[in-house]
């Protein structure tokens, strides 16, 4: 009778535990992901600007070019 009560609270404890193991890397997957797509939204943002840059360099130096 303990031995089996025994394995019943083992088997509890086990359950318990791999609920908050399972909820808590979810969250930290939202976190990371949440993360990275801040990460990527940046790097995009940097490169479209450099061109927008080197477009309205070129632009200009075009305009200013009076041999076109």
């Amino acid at each position: 009778m303990l031995i089996a009560f025994l394995i019943f609270i083992w088997i509890l404890a086990i359950n318990i535990f791999s609920g908050y193991v399972i909820q808590s890397s979810e969250k930290n997957w939202i976190e990371i992901s949440q993360k990275q797509d801040e990460d990527n939204l940046k790097y995009v943002s940097d490169i479209i600007r450099k061109e927008i840059e080197e477009v309205n360099f070129i632009s200009d130096k075009i305009n200013s070019d009076t041999s076109v």
